[in-house]
Formats: C-alpha cells, structure tokens, sequence
C-alpha cells in the first residue's frame, strides 16, 4: 500500500465530498445497519456524483 494521494484522483470539491462521507461513515454505529443504510444509499443514486453530493447534504 501506499499513500492515497487524492487530491489527483478527485477535484477538489469531489475531495471534500469524500472526505465528509468518510466522517458519515465513522459515525455510523459498528453494525450491519449501517452498512446497509450505505448500500441502500448507493443503490438509490445514478452515478458516483449523485451519491457524494447526496452524503454531503447529510454530512453537514
């Protein structure tokens, strides 16, 4: 493994996208209920994007 380097694989607004699904994402309790929240999430969007912007009104 190696370091993530990021800031060349998203833009900066998709980065910052990422970075608050990733704290949806920790405050999720350790159980399959949120892994299935994430999944229904990912399956009711239409793409990559639809689904960052859709975690990132929640993230706020």
């Amino acid at each position: 493994s190696g370091t993530r380097k990021e800031e060349l694989l998203f833009t900066p607004h998709e980065l910052t996208q990422v970075w608050k699904l990733r704290r949806v994402l920790l405050a999720l309790p350790e159980s399959s209920a949120g892994l299935e929240l994430l999944i229904d999430r990912l399956k009711s969007t239409k793409s990559n994007a639809e689904f960052l912007a859709d975690v990132a009104k929640t993230g706020n």
